[in-house]
């Protein structure tokens, strides 16, 4: 063992920030408040059975957090669960927190999507910095940012990284107008073929025929694409049956579900003209209980679940295009979205939520800039319980905004600009949870991207922190307060040096 741990191991940095900070116990925990930056809330943590010292704000329970699996409450969130990172990456939890809360939540909600995110007032947020040209507005941002067009790539890149540049602020000091980000992520993953028997969940009876089973290994083609999507939107299973529901004047798209059941899976498929009773429309059913069950596990059972195959959520553009299609084709419609515009839009109206942000993702690869309308549940004049639904719009015309923005940092990822239409402050007492997160150290919390856990280190760190020490001068006090006699460490000129150097990195880092 090196001095350096050995140091790390014999100081008690409970002890060693008692000293600066008032800590009271919380199970295994001490907590305090921070002395990095105000609050009135404890959210300072410090762990003595690993050393470290945490600072972080929260979300409320019922908050969502972007995953590769749809967005999930951050309270049901667990160590070594994959979340959507700041960046679009999709990065490993390596702790989850919680904590008992008393303060201001910030509730925000952004422009373009009809929702609303809470958090502690204390939650570090990324925003775009305008301030040294003295205006956080998202309005003149935009301006900017399209006069900037006319220069090539690279000069214009670098003024907005100059002029513009992504930084870190409690959500406490946001202000109506600044300008959040929501990550897009363009990475792809192609499948050829999908070997369907990983979806079969049925188990087989014991007496009796089998079911007939299909072919199940096929190819992932515009014809499997389509019916994916035609099943997302229009279909429905049963222990015994697939089937889709279409409208009177549909005849043409049901021959199409017939064809293409016979071509992917080689099943022939029944319509059949519903005209008596309330209810009339056509129904598209294939008789076959295995291939209900892959469909269900395959994109969800019931509308409230529905969703596009987690699977597919990384195709290539132009398979998600043949995707998207057919959801429109099924669910979509043409409409106006003012008097003033033009160009027609289409929409997409679903109650599942993760339906909702699969396809707001999809429409972003594909260089749309979708708009939501959340409606509330309620009971209409008829007692009939309506859900909450969530209608997406989108110009027809990719990139036809002039006022939305993608925005690309250093590293080449991208993100939606949004600004914030609505903050509100309000009084809450109750447990809070957030996140740490590797490699990125940030998450996405429905809507747009937050740091993770702030602050944080070890003794060395901490002491540096406060202090404003560099490594060697903290070494050097803990060796003292620890009875170490440094040996080992002795650090050349050259070495301090690289200290020194190792420091400005690290500030620089910390700025941009």
């Amino acid at each position: 063992m090196d001095q350096v741990a050995e140091i790390k191991q014999k100081v008690d940095i409970v002890e060693l920030i008692q000293e600066h900070v008032q800590l009271k116990k919380a199970g295994r925990n001490y907590k305090g408040l921070c002395p990095f930056h105000g609050e009135k809330t404890p959210s300072f943590m410090v762990n003595p059975e690993l050393q470290i010292f945490k600072c972080f704000g929260c979300f409320p329970a019922g908050s969502l957090v972007k995953t590769p699996f749809g967005s999930h409450h951050i309270e049901e969130v667990v160590d070594k669960e994959y979340v959507i990172s700041g960046k679009g990456n999709i990065c490993k939890v390596l702790t989850t927190h919680k904590r008992e809360y008393s303060g201001k939540l910030i509730t925000v909600k952004m422009s373009m999507l009809g929702k609303r995110i809470s958090l502690t007032s204390d939650h570090k947020v990324f925003f775009i910095d305008g301030a040294r040209l003295y205006s956080h507005s998202y309005k003149y941002l935009s301006k900017r940012l399209s006069f900037y067009n006319k220069y090539s790539r690279e000069k214009r890149l670098r003024k907005i990284w100059n002029y513009f540049p992504i930084r870190k602020i409690p959500a406490g000091d946001l202000k109506k107008g600044m300008t959040l980000l929501y990550p897009i992520n363009n990475s792809t993953i192609d499948l050829e073929k999908i070997d369907l028997s990983e979806y079969v969940t049925k188990k087989w009876p014991l007496h009796g025929k089998k079911p007939f089973v299909p072919k199940l290994e096929v190819l992932v083609n515009d014809s499997f694409l389509k019916l994916v999507g035609y099943y997302i939107a229009e279909g429905s299973g049963h222990r015994a049956y697939v089937r889709f529901s279409l409208g009177n004047h549909e005849e043409i798209f049901a021959e199409e579900i017939v064809q293409l059941m016979h071509e992917v899976f080689g099943l022939d498929t029944v319509i059949h003209r519903r005209k008596k009773g309330k209810r009339t429309g056509l129904e598209i059913s294939c008789c076959n209980s295995i291939l209900a069950n892959i469909f269900e596990n395959l994109c969800g059972k019931g509308a409230e679940n529905k969703h596009v195959p987690f699977v597919f959520q990384q195709l290539p553009i132009f398979k998600q295009k043949v995707l998207l299609d057919a959801i429109c084709r099924g669910d979509g419609h043409v409409t106006k979205t003012s008097v003033r515009v033009k160009t027609p839009s289409l929409a997409i109206t679903t109650i599942s939520e993760t339906l909702e942000e699969q396809v707001r993702d999809i429409l972003l690869r594909l260089g749309y800039f979708p708009s939501i309308n959340v409606r509330k549940a309620r009971m209409d004049k008829r007692n009939t319980h309506h859900k909450v639904a969530y209608t997406l719009f989108w110009l027809s015309n990719p990139y036809f905004s002039k006022y939305t923005h993608i925005y690309q940092d250093r590293d080449g990822c991208k993100y939606w600009l949004l600004p914030i239409l609505e903050i509100r402050k309000s009084n809450f007492l109750g447990p809070v949870y957030n996140l740490t997160v590797e490699s990125d150290h940030s998450y996405v919390a429905d809507t747009f991207a937050v740091a993770n856990c702030g602050e944080g280190g070890d003794a060395y760190t901490f002491l540096q922190k406060i202090e404003g020490m560099d490594f060697y001068e903290s070494l050097q006090t803990l060796a003292k307060r620890t009875g170490v006699e440094l040996i080992s460490y002795r650090p050349t000129g050259q070495e301090e040096l690289r200290e020194r150097l190792i420091r400005i990195n690290s500030l620089a880092a910390e700025y941009y």
